[in-house]
């Protein structure tokens, strides 16, 4: 039985994730994730030699909260910074977030390359 659209993004919104422990949590910390929204994207091409290449990308929506150390070893919650910077960083693959969204959305069917199309940053107080 396949899940409709609708189904399938319920599922993967009905968990809040956190990443695996690893070196990142020096700067990032109480991280805490849902995946609103994925779908597959073809990305596919032909060159100019007349060769096609297939890539499909797995775009995905989450909301995040977390709190982000500073230059200054002070904590601040992620509304604290510019958003495209914050973006930024999020999406950078040594914070885990990128490998625990795929771990999750690849549970479900989707393929393992995922690109965070959207990301909703949350206020601490805030619920996810």
């Amino acid at each position: 039985m396949k899940l409709t659209k609708r189904q399938l993004n319920k599922k993967l919104g009905s968990k809040i994730l956190k990443p695996m422990d690893g070196w990142y949590t020096n700067d990032i910390k109480d991280i805490e994730i849902r995946v609103i929204r994925a779908r597959d994207e073809d990305l596919s091409y032909t060159n100019r030699f007349g060769d096609r290449k297939e890539i499909i990308q797995t775009c995905v929506t989450i909301r995040i909260k977390a709190m982000v150390k500073s230059n200054k070893n002070t904590w601040h919650n992620l509304k604290g910074y510019g958003p495209r910077a914050i973006r930024n960083y999020i999406r950078k693959p040594y914070t885990g977030i990128n490998n625990a969204v795929s771990r999750w959305v690849r549970l479900w069917g989707f393929d393992s390359e995922v690109s965070l199309e959207t990301i909703e940053l949350l206020h601490p107080l805030d619920e996810i």
